[in-house]
């Protein structure tokens, strides 16, 4: 981003609906969180939103209260969630998110996203999606980055002016910039009941009128996105008066879209409008089955040739399978900030616990090749975090990385991989549950490994009480695997018995007794203790108690 004058820079940090939004709802600490590329803008953004928001109030008659602006830079996690953690170190009681965002939903603290504005030729973008819509006969489906969002609605109407009269061409909504936290979002659904009618929800907001969540935070429902907007959560979908449901809602990223029940997402071709990203990664590996297409917004031309990701998800699913044959797991908390994060972690823990393997869980920051090689006990790791960061590249780590999508099918017996990829955290794709299998067939039948090229056992993960065999075992395990606790011998550096090291390594304890090296130790029972004394003095050329020729 180069140099911008002063109309441009209102409307990439869109300053005026900021200083509405803190106004609307009187916040008096604001977070501002800035990506990497943006932080040198950070200390005008922070002087102009001050004297918006004092003009506005004097306009507006809003009572004077001082407001207090914090700037976040350094991310705990990845700069397109917000990050909660920070903010609460602030005691901020709202985030205002710049640059390109996940849009995942928070814990605890409301935020606004400012998605910036790049620039986009209209016409010609409009004229060549008319065109190429017209030379296909499957029906097209617009889907951008969200820094093209502020364009679509000129990208509708210009579609509309200049002959596009049929229906054959599908946009997703532009994202609302306010999300809710998730424990305001869980009123908003107790407000409206389990099911309602799509009445009770319009396309671009909520239209609940009880003093529901938007009552509560001073959100707009014009579909207008310089207004305060909420991300509704509820089901957008139509019942004809059969009872039968005739359209279907689809999400990935925030970007949200209807589909007719007798299509699919196979039926459709993306048409992508943005630069190569995390975002249009996502979308190709989740409609893998889909043609895409992307308009590159710099050199105004379609580009057909968008990379097949079939090579990754095969590389994916190699992942999965050494993930079969694994013993120790580490789940890598990735984010502290996205809702419902630490019940993904716990149920990770149980499919892992359940498959008979052993879990640890790890916090980190940004996970890294140097930080996960401290742990080369685990064998595999499943990265928790949002979607955009949750798929990151094997090759340079010693032990692949899953996400929790891929962990259910490693971990629950029986699930298989259709070819359905999902990176959403409450994605459901009917797999069954531990607790629907059956206990009794557990561990009963051998699985095939394609790495040991043949059946092996399920083992399960149970309590062995080593210390049976005497002073001959080196090794102690406590009856708790949980709290697995390692107690050594004398001396420290035990031979471990050919016996025990032809066991496979179930934990992180019995892993750290099978290394040679297991870290300095204290010797008990050697040289006795003694006061300090006195030591040399002077320098090493010559020390005082050293006598002189």
């Amino acid at each position: 981003m180069g140099t911008m004058d002063q109309k441009e820079f209102w409307q990439q940090f869109d300053i005026t609906a900021t200083a509405a939004f803190i106004i609307r709802n009187c916040f008096q600490r604001i977070a501002l969180q800035f990506p990497d590329e943006l932080l040198k803008y950070s200390v005008e953004v922070v002087g102009t939103l001050k004297k918006e928001i004092g003009k506005q109030r004097n306009v507006s008659s809003h009572e004077s209260v001082p407001v207090k602006l914090f700037v976040m830079a350094d991310t705990t996690f990845g700069s397109c969630c917000a990050d909660e953690v920070a903010a609460m170190h602030a005691d901020a009681q709202c985030i205002v998110h710049y640059g390109n965002a996940c849009l995942s939903r928070t814990s605890r603290l409301p935020v606004w996203y400012v998605f910036g504005r790049a620039s986009l030729d209209v016409e010609d973008c409009s004229t060549q999606l008319l065109e190429f819509a017209s030379k296909i006969s499957k029906p097209v489906l617009v889907l951008f980055g969200l820094e093209y969002s502020p364009h679509l609605l000129n990208i509708q109407q210009k579609l509309s002016a200049i002959g596009n009269v049929n229906s054959n061409i599908t946009f997703a909504d532009v994202p609302s910039q306010c999300v809710l936290p998730s424990s305001a979002n869980q009123k908003h659904e107790k407000d409206h009941g389990d099911g309602h009618s799509g009445t009770a929800c319009e396309e671009h907001g909520c239209s609940h009128e009880d003093g529901g969540v938007e009552s509560k935070i001073g959100v707009s429902r014009s579909g207008d996105t310089s207004h305060l907007t909420e991300t509704c959560s509820c089901t957008a979908s139509e019942v004809s008066s059969s009872g039968q449901s005739v359209i279907s809602q689809h999400s990935l990223g925030g970007l949200k879209w209807i589909v007719q029940k007798d299509k699919t997402m196979e039926d459709y071709t993306i048409f992508w409008i943005g630069d190569e990203c995390a975002g249009l990664t996502n979308v190709t590996l989740v409609y893998n089955t889909s043609s895409v297409v992307r308009y590159d917004c710099s050199n105004k031309k379609i580009f057909s040739d968008v990379p097949n990701q079939s090579k990754t998800l095969r590389r994916r699913y190699y992942c999965v399978e050494r993930a079969k044959d694994a013993n120790i797991v580490g789940i890598v908390v990735g984010t502290l900030g996205v809702a419902g994060y630490a019940d993904v972690i716990q149920n990770v823990r149980k499919m892992v616990e359940s498959a008979g393997k052993k879990a640890y869980t790890l916090v980190m920051g940004k996970p890294n090749p140097a930080k996960l090689a401290n742990f080369p006990e685990c064998e595999v790791f499943v990265l928790v975090a949002c979607p955009q960061t949750a798929l990151i590249d094997n090759r340079e780590y010693l032990a692949p990385l899953l996400t929790p999508f891929e962990a259910e099918l490693a971990f629950i017996e029986g699930n298989q991989w259709t070819g359905a990829y999902a990176l959403e955290f409450n994605s459901n794709l009917g797999f069954p549950t531990t607790s629907e299998k059956s206990d009794e067939t557990k561990g009963e039948e051998p699985r095939f490994s394609f790495f040991s090229g043949g059946y092996v056992d399920r083992k399960r993960l149970e309590t062995k009480d080593l210390s049976e065999d005497g002073d001959s075992q080196a090794i102690v395990l406590s009856k708790s695997a949980e709290h697995a606790l390692q107690l050594r011998a004398n001396p420290s550096l035990s031979i471990i018995t050919t016996e025990r090291a032809a066991l496979n390594i179930t934990s992180g304890a019995e892993y750290l007794a099978s290394r040679t090296y297991q870290g300095l130790d204290i010797s008990e029972g050697g040289n006795p203790d003694f006061l300090a004394l006195p030591g040399r003095k002077g320098r090493a050329a010559g020390y005082k108690d050293e006598t002189t020729d």
